[in-house]
């Protein structure tokens, strides 16, 4: 669910302008990574559910911010490649904890209410599970 925005919110910024909202979701995106690759059992990821949420709501901010800029700016974003090493360890991350049992369940559930929470600012349907 969140693959397709990582890329836009990498590939875009904040009011703030382009670098800052890149920068913020770089650090997002890391300590996600971070706490994922630590995550070795649905136990594991139970245990750190609370700060991943955290991380979560932080990158959906990211996005609303990066939602914002697209709409008052019409200049071209620029998209770097680092930041397609980034994306492309997170969806690794992901696909890893997608196999084992139950992990899935509670990633999505965190992306969910992460998403629930800034649907009306991001002006976009999400489809229900």
């Amino acid at each position: 669910m969140f693959r397709w925005m990582i890329i836009l919110i990498l590939a875009v910024s904040c009011t703030s302008g382009p670098e800052a909202i890149r920068e913020d979701s770089q650090v997002i995106l890391r300590n996600l990574i971070r706490e994922f690759q630590g995550v070795k059992s649905r136990e594991t990821l139970m245990e750190r559910e609370a700060k991943i949420q955290i991380l979560f709501d932080r990158l959906v901010g990211v996005l609303v911010d990066a939602k914002k800029y697209i709409d008052t700016h019409e200049q071209e974003l620029e998209f770097k490649w680092k930041d397609q090493d980034l994306s492309d360890e997170l969806k690794g991350e992901l696909n890893r904890l997608y196999r084992l049992e139950g992990c899935r369940e509670i990633i999505e559930r965190c992306e969910r209410k992460s998403l629930e929470r800034f649907q009306e600012t991001l002006e976009v349907g999400f489809p229900a599970h």
